[in-house]
């Protein structure tokens, strides 16, 4: 069977282990097929700091209307503060990738597509499934 991997996530199945290596390639985890129970992608929501994030830029949006003296300048801020604070909205949900193992469950952020994440995840299922 040939090798699974999503490169960015940094997740390969090859010779029935599912490896997981950390940003610079050293290995961090192992998991052996026959020792996952389930695996699936799950969407996964952070609030904490993206609400901080909403809230320092219109905050600095209010500012620089009402309190910087040139009106093209506090305009222009204002209006790059409210991008930026629309922009937090979206790393507020993400995906994660999230194993199973009789020993306990362990979830990892996915960064390459959602569909790659999905496809990568019914392909491991298939491979559990053929191995039981």
């Amino acid at each position: 069977m040939e090798d699974l991997n999503l490169p960015k996530t940094k997740l390969s199945l090859s010779d029935g282990v599912l490896k997981k290596l950390s940003k610079n390639d050293a290995l961090v985890a192992t998991f052996a097929l026959e020792d996952i129970k389930d695996i699936r992608c799950d969407k996964s929501a952070d609030y904490a700091f993206p609400l901080i994030l909403i809230a320092v830029f219109s905050s600095l949006a209010i500012v620089s209307i009402f309190y910087i003296p040139w009106t093209g300048l506090g305009w222009t801020l204002a209006i790059m503060c409210g991008g930026a604070a629309l922009f937090s909205i979206q790393i507020i949900y993400g995906r994660k990738i999230v194993l199973e193992t009789d020993n306990g469950t362990v979830g990892y952020p996915v960064a390459d597509t959602y569909e790659e994440a999905d496809g990568f995840v019914v392909s491991v299922k298939q491979r559990l499934k053929a191995n039981s």
